[in-house]
């Protein structure tokens, strides 16, 4: 899966406009939160609503070997802040809707006419991250919550190969192709959305 993710962004870079904007502004993003403190292995916290900002953040996790930690922000007060203090990401993003829920500090991401900021400075600012640099098919990618409707959310450990390896085998099952179109109408911040919704269509 990881070999085939490599393939899917040396072709983004060299065909398509659109593929090859996002890869650039997924590697410069993660630049950004690289200078940020952001390491291989780090967490990515993202408190933030459905939103292309939010695909690219994930991108940028998967080519610089970051976990991410989604979160819903229509979950409660309470279980938003147990969900930032139990699963303490090295940085938080956040959407200038959702900055009030985080409770500590954190980092708004945003879009601006097809530019991506981070705290309010330009993703362009910085130079693309190399990808894949160090990145192994057995590093963690996610720690995805469960809803909490028995109990407190609990975190669900995926790597990039067994969310990536579903991927394969979902579109392999289905006759999924790259002709195929997704509407996206799921949570983000949910496996579905982000499985069956961004990580299937990439792969």
């Amino acid at each position: 899966p990881l070999a085939i993710a490599s393939a899917v962004h040396r072709r983004g870079l060299s065909n398509g406009r659109d593929d090859a904007r996002a890869s650039e502004l997924a590697l410069r993003l993660a630049a950004a939160l690289r200078d940020a403190g952001l390491r291989r292995g780090g967490r990515m916290a993202i408190l933030m609503e459905n939103s292309p900002a939010v695909v690219l953040a994930y991108l940028s996790a998967l080519y610089s070997g970051a976990v991410i930690v989604p979160i819903n922000r229509l979950g409660s007060a309470a279980d938003i802040a147990y969900a930032l203090s139990t699963f303490r990401g090295d940085v938080v993003l956040v959407s200038p809707t959702t900055a009030a829920l985080a409770s500590g500090p954190a980092l708004p991401l945003t879009q601006e006419r097809g530019d991506l900021l981070l705290d309010g400075r330009s993703v362009s600012d910085w130079r693309p991250a190399e990808p894949f640099a160090g990145v192994g098919p057995d590093d963690l990618f996610s720690i995805t919550l469960t809803s909490g409707s028995t109990a407190r959310p609990k975190g669900v450990l995926h790597t990039i190969a067994t969310l990536f390896g579903n991927a394969r085998s979902f579109n392999s099952f289905t006759g999924m192709g790259d002709e195929t179109v997704f509407l996206h109408g799921l949570p983000m911040s949910y496996m579905a959305g982000l499985l069956n919704s961004i990580i299937c269509p990439f792969m």
